[in-house]
């Protein structure tokens, strides 16, 4: 896994790229397709995302931040799960992919996690 700080500015532009979103704006919360364009003014969060990569955008303290992860040859132990979501409107289901690190005594735990994937639904696709 790579993880990459990212200027908010570029972060966006990379992230209406990506195929899919999960933007929390003051005006409501999306999941799906990702829009053409976002207000980052309204954005509170996003995540941005692919099977190989996601670009988390997020308000600290008024200033918009963000960090990219990507997968790396060496994350062959990562492991990808599928979460059916109660709720139709967000679509039938969203993948999460877990990378894992091991501390001084070699137990695992979960270092990163990100949204992989996504299945939309009657409402949205």
């Amino acid at each position: 896994m790579k993880l990459e700080t990212m200027d908010a500015s570029r972060a966006l532009a990379e992230g209406l790229t990506l195929p899919y979103s999960l933007i929390f704006a003051y005006g409501g919360v999306t999941l799906g397709r990702t829009p053409e364009r976002v207000d980052a003014e309204e954005l509170t969060e996003a995540r941005f995302f692919s099977a190989e990569r996601e670009i988390h955008v997020y308000r600290d303290g008024g200033t918009l931040r963000a960090v990219s992860v990507r997968d790396t040859p060496e994350d062959a132990d990562a492991v990808t799960e599928r979460y059916q979501l109660d709720n139709a409107r967000l679509g039938d289901w969203i993948a999460v992919r877990r990378y894992w690190g091991y501390d001084e005594d070699g137990q695992a735990y979960v270092a990163v996690r990100r949204l992989a994937d996504w299945k939309g639904g009657a409402y949205n696709g």
